[in-house]
């Protein structure tokens, strides 16, 4: 087992070479990869050998920093307690090593007795636990120099320190510059390549902010990542702070980005209803009521007798205890009996939607990163957004002739990033056409094949999560109407866990809200037959920052419902 293990980029061969074989003379073992034994598995000998060393040296330069060999054995070493650092080049370590103290060897040619060097030599000697070697400090001769000589002397010496401190600094400063340069043009490339990759521009960004930190068009690129990533709140984070330094950023990406935080700052609104789901389906119920609509065919067998289980039953006096503050939604294991009912879009919310679809394929890449985000992160907007895109990108794919655009191919990738962030019941509804572009999507490239095999496992896993609709009551009068509405619901496919007296939270007018980015064809649905039940119209209300796991909607009636002031049939007395 060697105590040292040599973690080096291919460019600095030489580098590794001096320093293993300065250490292997004072008596330390040393492995580097240039002793991998013939035939052997590369990277299984690589992670043994790092697994069994003591210490681990990391050679950083300008070229191991961009190595993610390099960062992924520095990573292991760290996260193994064993990781020493030694620059090399005057490079700033990558992200997430930049705190971490790094050793110097500046220059060094390999002389044994280079000072840089013995500083790691005793360095690696300690973490051994073996003695150090002492070393007398050189003293110069004393010469007898002239007061004002030697004062002469001093003051052009520290002259000298302090010109060369100056140009360290500048020197430094130039290369963060160029680094960060650098790497957001890198991150551009992943952004924008013919074979997007999210999670490398990233990187490349955060890269350039460690170097730059006021890098403000590096901020702007990395909030519409964060946003089409889904972390929000580093979004909104990123786009503030872009603003904030503005420097870099043209008149249009600086309006974006303040749009951009208006749109991701939390919401004042109501919390999101959240209590135990019973999957029920009442025995009663030996024909699905009149929905109004036909709902559109599906596969589905309904579930045989032996699986029915008992009605829950809602207590008929006073309101419902609170529930455990850890209790949420607990999602049905059993694919719904019946595909909901939607109602489609307005003619204006379908040509919102349909032209920002025609934007991701656009020519213009500020264009398509726009639309991308404004649909990820628009609730209102996605869901009605999804079969537009699979069939934009299916329709463009088909007529490329197997050689699409560089264009087409970003359309297809910003397609596959809307469908990982639409909800169970969009997915399912669209299930078809987009295993079609699923397949179509692999070919185009290595990342992209990923992505499309995250949409897959989505795909895989939302047809086993029903929709879930929370129906809350003003007083007991409304509970025949409720009771009535529990079981339409229950018959189209949906889990209806309960229903509760909210008394004096009910709002002054019957609402549908609609948890997070829950499928709008479905509120629409829903909105229609809770106004049929209340005998006015319901309003649909978004409550933007839920975010449930699969299409969740609450119904409340209003207060004024079966009371003097307003009585309709079906109100209990």
């Amino acid at each position: 087992m060697s105590q040292v293990f040599i973690s080096y980029s291919r460019d600095n061969r030489d580098a590794a070479q001096n320093t293993a074989q300065a250490l292997v003379a004072l008596g330390i073992d040393v492995w580097w990869d240039r002793e991998l034994p013939g035939g052997s598995e590369f990277s299984e000998v690589i992670e043994k050998e790092l697994t069994q060393a003591r210490v681990a040296i990391v050679l950083w330069s300008e070229s191991s920093i961009r190595s993610s060999f390099v960062r992924d054995e520095a990573t292991r070493a760290f996260e193994a307690g064993k990781l020493l650092p030694v620059r090399i080049e005057p490079v700033v370590p990558p992200l997430g090593f930049g705190q971490i103290h790094a050793l110097d060897l500046l220059g060094w040619n390999g002389d044994h007795d280079d000072p840089s060097f013995a500083t790691l030599a005793d360095e690696v000697r300690r973490r051994l636990g073996q003695p150090l070697v002492a070393r007398q400090r050189y003293v110069p001769p004393q010469r007898n120099v002239p007061p004002q000589r030697r004062t002469r002397t001093a003051l052009i010496a520290g002259v000298v320190v302090l010109l060369s401190a100056l140009l360290a600094v500048g020197g430094l400063h130039a290369y963060n510059s160029f680094e960060s340069r650098r790497n957001l043009s890198l991150g551009l490339e992943e952004q924008f390549g013919s074979d997007p990759n999210l999670q490398a521009a990233r990187n490349y960004y955060l890269d350039a902010l460690e170097h730059i930190s006021d890098n403000a068009r590096a901020r702007y690129y990395l909030g519409h990542v964060y946003a089409q990533l889904g972390e929000l709140e580093l979004a909104r984070a990123a786009f503030k702070r872009a603003v904030a330094d503005r420097k870099g950023l043209d008149d249009a990406q600086l309006a974006d980005a303040k749009a951009r935080i208006a749109a991701l700052t939390p919401a004042a609104e109501p919390a999101p209803v959240a209590r135990a789901i019973v999957t029920t389906v009442p025995p009663s119920v030996a024909q699905p009521p009149d929905l109004g609509e036909r709902p559109p065919k599906t596969d589905a067998k309904p579930a045989p007798p032996s699986d029915v289980s008992p009605q829950v039953k809602a207590p008929t006096v006073g309101p419902r205890p609170a529930p455990p503050p850890d209790v949420g939604p607990q999602i049905a294991t059993k694919p719904a009996t019946a595909r909901p009912p939607i109602v489609p879009p307005a003619p204006d919310a379908r040509r919102r939607a349909a032209e920002l679809v025609d934007r991701l394929f656009s020519e213009d890449r500020e264009t398509r990163i726009a639309a991308t985000t404004d649909l990820v992160t628009d609730p209102e907007l996605l869901s009605d957004a999804v079969a537009l895109a699979v069939d934009e990108a299916n329709g463009r794919l088909a007529t490329s002739g197997g050689k699409p655009s560089a264009a087409v191919r970003a359309g297809v990738v910003n397609t596959l990033v809307v469908l990982k962030a639409a909800m169970p019941g969009a997915l399912i509804a669209n299930r078809a056409d987009i295993e079609r572009l699923l397949k179509s999507a692999r070919p185009l490239g290595k990342v992209t094949a990923l992505q499309a095999d995250k949409v897959q496992a989505l795909l895989a896993s939302a047809a086993d999560r029903r929709p879930v609709a929370f129906i809350q009551i003003a007083n007991e009068a409304q509970r025949p109407i409720a009771e009535l509405l529990e079981v339409r619901l229950r018959a189209a496919g949906y889990d209806a866990p309960g229903i509760e007296l909210v008394g004096a939270r009910a709002p002054a007018s019957s609402q549908v809200r609609v948890q997070g980015k829950s499928d709008r064809g479905f509120a629409r649905w829903l909105a229609k037959v809770v106004g049929e039940a209340d005998g006015q119209a319901v309003a649909i209300q978004t409550l933007r920052n839920a975010s449930p796991t699969t299409d969740t909607f609450e119904i409340w009636f209003d207060r004024d419902l079966c009371t003097a002031g307003r009585s309709v049939p079906k109100c209990g007395s």
